[in-house]
Protein backbone atom coordinates (compact mmCIF):
# COMPACT_ATOMS: atom_id res chain seq x y z
CA UNK A 1 0.00 0.00 0.00
CA UNK A 2 0.77 3.61 -0.32
CA UNK A 3 3.40 5.18 2.12
CA UNK A 4 4.42 1.46 3.24
CA UNK A 5 8.33 2.37 1.54
CA UNK A 6 8.73 5.91 3.57
CA UNK A 7 8.96 3.42 6.82
CA UNK A 8 11.70 1.63 6.08
CA UNK A 9 13.84 4.95 5.18
CA UNK A 10 13.06 6.75 8.51
CA UNK A 11 16.01 4.70 10.32
CA UNK A 12 18.32 5.71 7.52
CA UNK A 13 17.18 9.35 7.82
CA UNK A 14 18.09 9.45 11.41
CA UNK A 15 21.38 7.98 10.80
CA UNK A 16 22.19 9.95 7.98
CA UNK A 17 21.35 13.53 9.73
CA UNK A 18 23.85 12.26 12.02
CA UNK A 19 26.63 11.79 9.63
CA UNK A 20 25.69 14.82 7.24
CA UNK A 21 25.75 17.45 10.78
CA UNK A 22 28.85 15.69 11.40
CA UNK A 23 30.58 16.54 8.07
CA UNK A 24 29.73 20.36 9.04
CA UNK A 25 32.57 22.51 9.99
CA UNK A 26 30.49 23.78 13.23
CA UNK A 27 27.33 21.44 14.35
CA UNK A 28 24.02 22.09 13.44
CA UNK A 29 22.35 21.55 17.42
CA UNK A 30 24.18 20.66 20.60
CA UNK A 31 25.41 17.44 21.08
CA UNK A 32 22.23 16.73 23.49
CA UNK A 33 19.59 15.68 21.43
CA UNK A 34 17.20 18.36 21.20
CA UNK A 35 13.62 19.42 19.17
CA UNK A 36 14.59 21.68 16.56
CA UNK A 37 10.87 23.26 16.98
CA UNK A 38 7.08 23.11 18.52
CA UNK A 39 6.01 24.83 15.20
CA UNK A 40 3.95 22.86 12.54
CA UNK A 41 4.07 25.42 9.65
CA UNK A 42 3.98 22.92 6.65
CA UNK A 43 5.81 25.85 4.73
CA UNK A 44 8.82 26.06 7.68
CA UNK A 45 9.22 22.55 6.78
CA UNK A 46 12.78 21.40 4.72
CA UNK A 47 12.47 18.55 2.06
CA UNK A 48 16.03 17.00 2.37
CA UNK A 49 17.10 14.24 -0.62
CA UNK A 50 20.24 11.85 0.59
CA UNK A 51 22.56 10.05 -1.07
CA UNK A 52 23.02 6.35 -0.22
CA UNK A 53 26.99 6.77 -0.44
CA UNK A 54 27.86 7.65 2.89
CA UNK A 55 29.65 5.50 4.60
CA UNK A 56 28.87 3.80 8.32
CA UNK A 57 31.86 4.64 9.66
CA UNK A 58 31.01 8.37 9.38
CA UNK A 59 27.85 7.35 11.54
CA UNK A 60 27.60 9.44 14.73
CA UNK A 61 25.16 9.91 17.39
CA UNK A 62 26.84 13.33 17.71
CA UNK A 63 25.27 16.81 16.70
CA UNK A 64 22.37 14.70 15.79
CA UNK A 65 18.34 15.84 14.94
CA UNK A 66 15.35 14.90 17.13
CA UNK A 67 13.53 12.24 15.63
CA UNK A 68 10.66 14.33 16.56
CA UNK A 69 11.71 16.81 13.91
CA UNK A 70 12.55 14.68 11.04
CA UNK A 71 9.96 12.72 9.56
CA UNK A 72 10.15 10.47 6.53
CA UNK A 73 8.18 11.85 3.50
CA UNK A 74 7.74 9.69 -0.21
CA UNK A 75 10.17 9.05 -2.64
CA UNK A 76 14.08 6.98 -1.80
CA UNK A 77 15.87 8.96 1.20
CA UNK A 78 13.63 12.13 0.91
CA UNK A 79 12.98 13.06 4.52
CA UNK A 80 11.27 15.98 5.74
CA UNK A 81 12.81 18.61 9.32
CA UNK A 82 10.53 20.50 10.59
CA UNK A 83 11.83 24.66 11.43
CA UNK A 84 10.79 27.25 13.38
CA UNK A 85 11.17 29.52 11.05
CA UNK A 86 11.75 30.43 7.27
CA UNK A 87 14.70 31.58 8.26
CA UNK A 88 15.70 29.05 10.06
CA UNK A 89 14.97 26.36 7.55
CA UNK A 90 17.06 29.03 5.02
CA UNK A 91 20.03 28.97 7.00
CA UNK A 92 19.89 24.57 7.46
CA UNK A 93 19.30 24.39 3.85
CA UNK A 94 22.45 26.54 2.77
CA UNK A 95 24.40 24.38 5.29
CA UNK A 96 22.70 20.84 4.29
CA UNK A 97 23.56 21.95 0.40
CA UNK A 98 26.61 21.97 0.85
CA UNK A 99 27.42 18.94 3.25
CA UNK A 100 28.74 15.75 1.24
CA UNK A 101 25.64 12.90 0.75
CA UNK A 102 23.01 15.65 0.19
CA UNK A 103 21.41 15.45 -3.27
CA UNK A 104 19.06 18.34 -2.68
CA UNK A 105 17.61 20.69 0.61
CA UNK A 106 14.36 22.87 0.20
CA UNK A 107 11.75 24.79 1.57
CA UNK A 108 8.23 23.04 1.53
CA UNK A 109 6.59 25.39 -1.13
CA UNK A 110 3.09 27.07 -1.13
CA UNK A 111 0.49 26.00 -4.26
CA UNK A 112 -2.41 27.29 -5.24
CA UNK A 113 -5.09 26.20 -7.50
CA UNK A 114 -5.75 27.92 -10.73
CA UNK A 115 -9.49 28.83 -11.66
CA UNK A 116 -10.93 32.17 -12.65
CA UNK A 117 -14.31 32.52 -10.67
CA UNK A 118 -17.00 33.12 -13.22
CA UNK A 119 -28.13 17.89 -19.20
CA UNK A 120 -30.23 20.65 -21.26
CA UNK A 121 -26.87 22.18 -20.88
CA UNK A 122 -25.08 20.04 -23.24
CA UNK A 123 -27.98 19.92 -26.02
CA UNK A 124 -28.99 23.79 -25.28
CA UNK A 125 -25.13 24.38 -26.31
CA UNK A 126 -24.16 25.33 -22.81
CA UNK A 127 -21.50 22.93 -23.43
CA UNK A 128 -20.51 24.53 -26.28
CA UNK A 129 -16.64 23.07 -26.32
CA UNK A 130 -17.56 19.39 -25.99
CA UNK A 131 -19.08 19.82 -29.78
CA UNK A 132 -18.25 19.03 -33.52
CA UNK A 133 -16.65 22.67 -34.44
CA UNK A 134 -13.99 24.68 -34.84
CA UNK A 135 -13.87 26.25 -31.61
CA UNK A 136 -14.96 22.58 -30.21
CA UNK A 137 -13.52 19.60 -28.54
CA UNK A 138 -14.91 17.08 -31.11
CA UNK A 139 -15.80 15.07 -28.18
CA UNK A 140 -19.25 13.94 -29.92
CA UNK A 141 -17.28 12.22 -32.80
CA UNK A 142 -14.89 11.07 -30.27
CA UNK A 143 -17.75 9.06 -28.38
CA UNK A 144 -19.31 7.56 -30.90
CA UNK A 145 -15.55 6.26 -32.28
CA UNK A 146 -15.13 4.71 -28.53
CA UNK A 147 -18.93 3.06 -28.70
CA UNK A 148 -19.12 2.50 -32.46
CA UNK A 149 -22.54 3.65 -32.01
CA UNK A 150 -23.12 6.02 -28.42
CA UNK A 151 -26.73 4.88 -28.24
CA UNK A 152 -25.97 1.11 -27.80
CA UNK A 153 -22.45 1.57 -26.17
CA UNK A 154 -21.41 1.84 -22.39
CA UNK A 155 -17.65 2.54 -23.55
CA UNK A 156 -18.68 5.86 -24.88
CA UNK A 157 -17.21 7.90 -22.26
CA UNK A 158 -14.27 5.36 -21.71
CA UNK A 159 -13.40 2.51 -20.21
CA UNK A 160 -14.08 2.01 -15.95
CA UNK A 161 -10.69 0.50 -16.14
CA UNK A 162 -8.89 3.58 -17.10
CA UNK A 163 -8.03 5.48 -13.90
CA UNK A 164 -7.70 9.21 -13.64
CA UNK A 165 -6.36 11.05 -10.25
CA UNK A 166 -7.71 14.20 -9.51
CA UNK A 167 -4.74 16.01 -7.48
CA UNK A 168 -6.89 18.53 -5.69
CA UNK A 169 -9.38 19.45 -2.91
CA UNK A 170 -11.37 16.30 -3.01
CA UNK A 171 -14.55 15.33 -4.49
CA UNK A 172 -18.02 15.13 -2.88
CA UNK A 173 -19.38 12.53 -4.42
CA UNK A 174 -23.42 13.49 -3.65
CA UNK A 175 -22.20 16.15 -6.39
CA UNK A 176 -22.03 13.18 -8.92
CA UNK A 177 -25.71 11.75 -8.55
CA UNK A 178 -24.89 7.74 -7.95
CA UNK A 179 -21.23 8.62 -8.10
CA UNK A 180 -20.58 4.90 -9.70
CA UNK A 181 -17.87 6.69 -11.37
CA UNK A 182 -15.93 7.22 -8.47
CA UNK A 183 -13.41 5.12 -6.84
CA UNK A 184 -14.68 4.38 -3.88
CA UNK A 185 -11.84 2.39 -2.78
CA UNK A 186 -8.43 4.60 -3.60
CA UNK A 187 -10.07 7.84 -2.71
CA UNK A 188 -7.60 9.33 -0.40
CA UNK A 189 -6.90 12.62 1.58
CA UNK A 190 -3.72 13.56 2.42
CA UNK A 191 -2.94 16.02 5.02
CA UNK A 192 -0.55 17.16 7.96
CA UNK A 193 -1.64 16.73 11.70
CA UNK A 194 -3.70 18.96 13.53
CA UNK A 195 -1.68 22.14 13.59
CA UNK A 196 -3.33 22.57 16.90
CA UNK A 197 -2.42 19.43 18.51
CA UNK A 198 0.76 17.93 16.96
CA UNK A 199 0.51 14.46 15.32
CA UNK A 200 -2.92 13.96 15.85
CA UNK A 201 -5.24 13.61 12.48
CA UNK A 202 -8.89 14.47 11.36
CA UNK A 203 -11.33 11.95 12.02
CA UNK A 204 -11.05 9.12 9.76
CA UNK A 205 -7.39 9.28 9.21
CA UNK A 206 -4.49 7.94 10.32
CA UNK A 207 -1.35 8.79 10.87
CA UNK A 208 1.19 7.13 8.53
CA UNK A 209 3.78 5.97 11.54
CA UNK A 210 7.14 7.53 11.76
CA UNK A 211 5.88 10.52 8.78
CA UNK A 212 4.06 13.35 10.87
CA UNK A 213 1.34 12.74 7.57
CA UNK A 214 -2.34 11.69 7.84
CA UNK A 215 -4.11 9.48 5.54
CA UNK A 216 -7.53 8.20 5.16
CA UNK A 217 -8.67 6.26 2.23
CA UNK A 218 -11.62 4.74 0.82
CA UNK A 219 -14.95 5.70 2.39
CA UNK A 220 -13.30 7.81 4.77
CA UNK A 221 -11.90 10.13 2.18
CA UNK A 222 -15.54 10.50 0.62
CA UNK A 223 -16.91 11.26 4.03
CA UNK A 224 -17.82 14.17 6.06
CA UNK A 225 -15.36 14.88 9.09
CA UNK A 226 -14.70 16.69 11.62
CA UNK A 227 -12.06 19.30 12.23
CA UNK A 228 -11.34 21.75 15.15
CA UNK A 229 -14.83 21.12 16.69
CA UNK A 230 -16.26 22.03 12.21
CA UNK A 231 -17.88 19.54 10.46
CA UNK A 232 -16.71 19.80 6.60
CA UNK A 233 -17.55 17.83 3.48
CA UNK A 234 -15.20 15.32 1.74
CA UNK A 235 -14.08 18.39 -0.90
CA UNK A 236 -12.53 20.82 1.58
CA UNK A 237 -13.16 23.79 -1.10
CA UNK A 238 -15.44 22.87 -4.07
CA UNK A 239 -12.61 23.03 -6.48
CA UNK A 240 -11.81 19.29 -6.47
CA UNK A 241 -15.46 18.60 -7.45
CA UNK A 242 -15.61 21.11 -9.96
CA UNK A 243 -12.30 20.14 -11.54
CA UNK A 244 -13.79 16.23 -11.48
CA UNK A 245 -16.90 16.50 -13.18
CA UNK A 246 -15.01 18.04 -15.93
CA UNK A 247 -13.35 14.85 -16.34
CA UNK A 248 -16.43 12.10 -15.50
CA UNK A 249 -19.78 13.73 -14.74
CA UNK A 250 -22.30 10.70 -15.60
CA UNK A 251 -24.22 11.32 -18.58
CA UNK A 252 -28.19 12.31 -18.62
CA UNK A 253 -27.98 13.70 -14.96
CA UNK A 254 -29.68 16.96 -16.82
CA UNK A 255 -26.72 19.22 -15.53
CA UNK A 256 -24.13 18.31 -17.84
CA UNK A 257 -21.97 15.64 -19.08
CA UNK A 258 -18.37 15.02 -18.80
CA UNK A 259 -16.26 14.42 -21.20
CA UNK A 260 -14.96 11.02 -20.01
CA UNK A 261 -18.22 9.87 -18.43
CA UNK A 262 -17.44 6.12 -17.84
CA UNK A 263 -14.07 6.64 -16.68
CA UNK A 264 -12.60 5.75 -13.12
CA UNK A 265 -12.27 9.04 -11.12
CA UNK A 266 -9.71 8.71 -8.45
CA UNK A 267 -9.66 12.20 -6.30
CA UNK A 268 -7.10 12.73 -3.64
CA UNK A 269 -7.37 15.60 -1.54
CA UNK A 270 -4.25 17.37 -0.41
CA UNK A 271 -5.66 19.39 2.47
CA UNK A 272 -2.88 21.63 2.70
CA UNK A 273 -1.54 23.03 -0.70
CA UNK A 274 2.18 22.69 -0.64
CA UNK A 275 4.75 20.93 -2.96
CA UNK A 276 5.60 18.21 -0.63
CA UNK A 277 1.61 17.01 -0.30
CA UNK A 278 1.30 17.54 -4.35
CA UNK A 279 4.64 15.10 -4.48
CA UNK A 280 2.42 12.56 -1.71
CA UNK A 281 -0.34 12.83 -3.97
CA UNK A 282 1.78 11.73 -7.03
CA UNK A 283 2.98 8.56 -5.24
CA UNK A 284 -0.07 7.57 -4.11
CA UNK A 285 -2.07 7.79 -7.25
CA UNK A 286 0.51 5.91 -8.82
CA UNK A 287 0.75 3.19 -6.54
CA UNK A 288 -3.16 2.67 -6.96
CA UNK A 289 -3.13 2.46 -11.03
CA UNK A 290 -3.80 5.75 -12.26
CA UNK A 291 -2.78 6.02 -16.03
CA UNK A 292 -3.52 9.96 -15.99
CA UNK A 293 -3.23 12.32 -12.94
CA UNK A 294 -4.67 15.95 -13.30
CA UNK A 295 -2.79 19.01 -11.42
CA UNK A 296 -5.53 22.00 -11.66
CA UNK A 297 -3.24 23.82 -9.83
CA UNK A 298 0.62 25.78 -9.94
CA UNK A 299 3.66 27.87 -7.77
CA UNK A 300 6.59 29.43 -9.27
CA UNK A 301 8.40 27.74 -7.06
CA UNK A 302 10.56 24.97 -8.90
CA UNK A 303 10.55 21.99 -6.35
CA UNK A 304 13.08 18.94 -6.83
CA UNK A 305 10.94 16.46 -4.69
CA UNK A 306 7.83 17.90 -6.76
CA UNK A 307 10.03 17.31 -10.22
CA UNK A 308 10.98 13.73 -9.01
CA UNK A 309 7.59 12.99 -8.36
CA UNK A 310 6.53 13.80 -12.01
CA UNK A 311 9.87 12.16 -13.16
CA UNK A 312 7.89 8.64 -11.34
CA UNK A 313 4.95 8.90 -12.29
CA UNK A 314 5.76 9.15 -16.19
CA UNK A 315 8.75 6.19 -15.51
CA UNK A 316 6.10 4.31 -14.21
CA UNK A 317 3.07 4.48 -16.84
CA UNK A 318 1.17 7.37 -15.73
CA UNK A 319 0.34 10.63 -18.21
CA UNK A 320 0.92 14.13 -15.76
CA UNK A 321 -1.40 16.90 -17.34
CA UNK A 322 -0.69 20.07 -15.61
CA UNK A 323 -2.81 23.70 -15.91
CA UNK A 324 -0.47 26.30 -17.63
CA UNK A 325 -1.67 28.88 -14.81
CA UNK A 326 -3.37 32.06 -15.14
CA UNK A 327 -0.42 34.65 -15.01
CA UNK A 328 -0.73 35.44 -18.67
CA UNK A 329 -1.99 39.38 -18.15
CA UNK A 330 -0.06 39.73 -14.96
CA UNK A 331 2.55 39.87 -12.41
CA UNK A 332 3.97 36.83 -9.79
CA UNK A 333 2.70 39.39 -7.18
CA UNK A 334 -0.75 39.57 -8.45
CA UNK A 335 -1.28 35.97 -9.46
CA UNK A 336 -0.27 34.42 -6.06
CA UNK A 337 -2.08 34.83 -3.60
CA UNK A 338 0.61 33.69 -0.63
CA UNK A 339 0.70 36.20 1.79
CA UNK A 340 3.77 36.65 3.68
CA UNK A 341 5.34 33.54 1.96
CA UNK A 342 5.92 35.11 -1.55
CA UNK A 343 8.26 37.86 -1.24
CA UNK A 344 9.96 40.47 -3.56
CA UNK A 345 13.07 38.38 -4.82
CA UNK A 346 10.40 35.22 -5.01
CA UNK A 347 10.64 33.16 -8.19
CA UNK A 348 8.45 34.89 -10.54
CA UNK A 349 7.74 37.78 -7.93
CA UNK A 350 8.39 40.83 -10.29
CA UNK A 351 7.83 39.22 -13.64
CA UNK A 352 4.96 39.17 -16.52
CA UNK A 353 3.75 35.95 -17.10
CA UNK A 354 5.77 33.85 -14.83
CA UNK A 355 6.89 30.33 -15.32
CA UNK A 356 4.64 27.74 -13.54
CA UNK A 357 5.40 24.61 -11.84
CA UNK A 358 4.69 21.62 -12.19
CA UNK A 359 3.18 22.80 -15.67
CA UNK A 360 6.94 24.09 -16.52
CA UNK A 361 8.74 20.41 -16.10
CA UNK A 362 9.67 18.72 -19.19
CA UNK A 363 6.97 15.73 -18.39
CA UNK A 364 4.39 17.57 -17.86
CA UNK A 365 1.82 17.22 -20.30
CA UNK A 366 0.92 21.41 -20.17
CA UNK A 367 -2.50 23.39 -20.85
CA UNK A 368 -3.08 26.23 -21.92
CA UNK A 369 -6.71 28.10 -21.88
CA UNK A 370 -8.70 29.10 -24.94
CA UNK A 371 -11.94 31.67 -26.05
CA UNK A 372 -14.08 31.42 -28.87
CA UNK A 373 -15.04 34.33 -30.79
CA UNK A 374 -17.92 33.70 -33.68
CA UNK A 375 -15.76 30.29 -34.08
CA UNK A 376 -12.12 31.45 -34.04
CA UNK A 377 -10.06 30.38 -30.94
CA UNK A 378 -7.54 31.99 -29.07
CA UNK A 379 -5.80 32.35 -26.09
CA UNK A 380 -7.97 33.79 -23.11
CA UNK A 381 -6.11 36.59 -21.98
CA UNK A 382 -5.59 35.59 -18.45
CA UNK A 383 -4.10 31.77 -19.80
CA UNK A 384 -0.01 31.91 -18.77
CA UNK A 385 1.38 30.86 -22.56
CA UNK A 386 5.40 30.06 -23.53
CA UNK A 387 7.13 27.34 -24.25
CA UNK A 388 5.98 25.73 -21.46
CA UNK A 389 2.54 24.94 -22.96
CA UNK A 390 2.21 21.79 -24.76
CA UNK A 391 -1.70 22.04 -25.62
CA UNK A 392 -4.59 24.12 -25.26
CA UNK A 393 -8.35 23.87 -24.71
CA UNK A 394 -11.09 25.84 -25.29
CA UNK A 395 -12.65 27.29 -21.87
CA UNK A 396 -14.31 30.53 -22.16
CA UNK A 397 -17.02 31.64 -24.82
CA UNK A 398 -16.90 35.76 -25.97
CA UNK A 399 -19.94 35.41 -27.58
CA UNK A 400 -21.77 33.97 -24.78
CA UNK A 401 -20.07 34.77 -21.84
CA UNK A 402 -20.11 31.27 -20.80
CA UNK A 403 -17.70 28.97 -19.62
CA UNK A 404 -16.86 25.11 -18.89
CA UNK A 405 -20.13 23.94 -17.09
CA UNK A 406 -19.33 22.11 -13.68
CA UNK A 407 -20.64 20.76 -10.29
CA UNK A 408 -21.57 23.20 -7.38
CA UNK A 409 -20.51 21.96 -3.72
CA UNK A 410 -20.76 24.50 -1.59
CA UNK A 411 -22.97 27.88 -1.03
CA UNK A 412 -20.03 30.27 -1.80
CA UNK A 413 -17.27 31.04 -3.55
CA UNK A 414 -17.80 30.12 -7.53
CA UNK A 415 -21.17 28.21 -6.91
CA UNK A 416 -22.51 31.77 -4.25
CA UNK A 417 -26.22 30.73 -4.22
CA UNK A 418 -26.43 27.01 -4.80
CA UNK A 419 -26.32 24.21 -2.59
CA UNK A 420 -24.55 21.37 -2.67
CA UNK A 421 -25.04 19.34 -5.98
CA UNK A 422 -28.12 20.89 -6.04
CA UNK A 423 -27.59 22.04 -9.75
CA UNK A 424 -24.30 23.32 -11.82
CA UNK A 425 -22.60 26.66 -12.95
CA UNK A 426 -19.85 28.12 -15.15
CA UNK A 427 -15.94 27.91 -14.18
CA UNK A 428 -12.96 29.30 -15.95
CA UNK A 429 -9.41 28.97 -15.91
CA UNK A 430 -6.50 26.66 -16.89
CA UNK A 431 -7.74 24.74 -14.01
CA UNK A 432 -11.16 23.99 -16.43
CA UNK A 433 -8.45 23.31 -19.34
CA UNK A 434 -6.19 20.62 -17.74
CA UNK A 435 -9.27 18.42 -17.18
CA UNK A 436 -10.31 19.04 -20.60
CA UNK A 437 -7.08 17.21 -21.45
CA UNK A 438 -6.82 14.86 -18.93
CA UNK A 439 -10.20 13.35 -19.84
CA UNK A 440 -9.00 13.05 -23.47
CA UNK A 441 -6.34 11.73 -22.28
CA UNK A 442 -8.48 8.80 -20.45
CA UNK A 443 -10.03 8.09 -23.87
CA UNK A 444 -7.32 8.04 -25.79
CA UNK A 445 -6.06 5.11 -22.91
CA UNK A 446 -9.13 3.49 -23.62
CA UNK A 447 -9.19 3.24 -27.01
CA UNK A 448 -5.58 2.38 -27.01
CA UNK A 449 -4.36 0.88 -23.79
CA UNK A 450 -0.93 -0.12 -24.39
CA UNK A 451 0.45 3.08 -25.22
CA UNK A 452 3.57 4.67 -22.83
CA UNK A 453 2.23 7.96 -20.91
CA UNK A 454 4.95 9.76 -23.94
CA UNK A 455 2.89 8.08 -26.81
CA UNK A 456 -0.58 9.43 -25.92
CA UNK A 457 0.88 12.65 -25.28
CA UNK A 458 2.14 12.61 -28.29
CA UNK A 459 -1.10 11.24 -29.96
CA UNK A 460 -2.99 13.99 -28.28
CA UNK A 461 -0.15 17.07 -29.29
CA UNK A 462 0.22 15.74 -32.89
CA UNK A 463 -3.94 15.76 -33.88
CA UNK A 464 -4.96 19.32 -32.62
CA UNK A 465 -6.41 22.20 -34.43
CA UNK A 466 -5.09 26.08 -35.32
CA UNK A 467 -5.19 28.34 -33.27
CA UNK A 468 -4.98 32.35 -34.21
CA UNK A 469 -1.98 33.93 -33.58
CA UNK A 470 -0.62 31.12 -31.69
CA UNK A 471 3.14 31.31 -32.51
CA UNK A 472 4.05 28.27 -30.74
CA UNK A 473 2.85 29.97 -27.55
CA UNK A 474 -0.15 27.79 -26.57
CA UNK A 475 1.36 24.73 -27.79
CA UNK A 476 0.67 22.71 -30.82
CA UNK A 477 -2.36 23.69 -31.10
CA UNK A 478 -6.68 23.10 -30.01
CA UNK A 479 -7.49 19.55 -28.71
CA UNK A 480 -9.19 17.26 -31.07
CA UNK A 481 -10.18 14.15 -29.76
CA UNK A 482 -11.68 12.81 -32.38
CA UNK A 483 -8.30 13.13 -34.21
CA UNK A 484 -6.40 11.92 -31.30
CA UNK A 485 -8.72 8.45 -31.64
CA UNK A 486 -8.14 8.49 -35.69
CA UNK A 487 -11.66 9.24 -36.94
CA UNK A 488 -11.21 12.29 -38.33
CA UNK A 489 -7.44 12.01 -39.51
CA UNK A 490 -5.48 8.98 -41.01
CA UNK A 491 -2.82 9.49 -38.77
CA UNK A 492 -3.17 6.47 -36.18
CA UNK A 493 -0.32 5.69 -33.81
CA UNK A 494 1.60 2.56 -33.98
CA UNK A 495 -0.65 1.21 -30.63
CA UNK A 496 1.82 -2.24 -30.69
CA UNK A 497 3.75 -1.03 -27.29
CA UNK A 498 3.94 -3.49 -23.99
CA UNK A 499 1.80 -3.61 -21.36
CA UNK A 500 2.52 -1.04 -18.49
CA UNK A 501 3.83 -1.84 -15.39
CA UNK A 502 2.02 -1.27 -12.10
CA UNK A 503 4.47 0.40 -9.58
CA UNK A 504 4.57 -2.34 -6.21
CA UNK A 505 5.88 -0.67 -3.35
CA UNK A 506 7.83 -3.09 -0.31
CA UNK A 507 6.15 -3.45 3.03
CA UNK A 508 8.99 -3.11 5.42
CA UNK A 509 9.35 -4.54 9.08
CA UNK A 510 8.26 -2.76 11.49
CA UNK A 511 9.73 -4.23 14.60
CA UNK A 512 13.46 -3.60 13.54
CA UNK A 513 12.06 0.01 12.78
CA UNK A 514 10.80 0.51 15.98
CA UNK A 515 13.40 -1.09 17.73
CA UNK A 516 15.98 1.52 15.93
CA UNK A 517 13.84 4.25 17.08
CA UNK A 518 13.74 2.88 20.68
CA UNK A 519 17.65 2.75 20.42
CA UNK A 520 18.09 6.75 19.06
CA UNK A 521 15.73 7.69 21.22
CA UNK A 522 17.42 6.94 24.64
Amino acid sequence: MFFSKIKSYLSLALTIIVAVSFSFSSPIVSSEEVSLTDSTDPLNKIIVKFNQKILESEITRENKLSAEDVKATIGDNTFSIQTNSKEEAEELIESLNQSRGVEYAELNRPVQTLYTPDDPFFTNDRQWYLKDASDGIYAESAWDILGNNCSSNANCGGNSSVSVAVIDSGVDPRAFDSGNNIDRTNAAHISYGDPENKGNCRSGANIVPGSGICLATGEDALSDFSYENLTIGPDTDGHGTAVSSIISMVDNNNSGIGIGYNLSLMPINVLQLTTENIALGIYYAIDNGAKVINMSLGTPFDSAQLRDAVDFAVNNGALIVSSAGNCGNRFGNECFNFGSNYNPGDPGYNDFNPIIYPGAYNNSLTVGALQTNNGTLSRSSYSTFGSQVDISAPVNNANTGHSTVVKCVYSSGFCAGRNRGETSTFFSGTSAASPIVAAAAGLVYSYYPNLTPSQVSSVLTNNTNPIANNNGNLGAGSLDICKALGGCSPEVPNCSAGQLLKVSLIIPYWQAILALLDVLMT
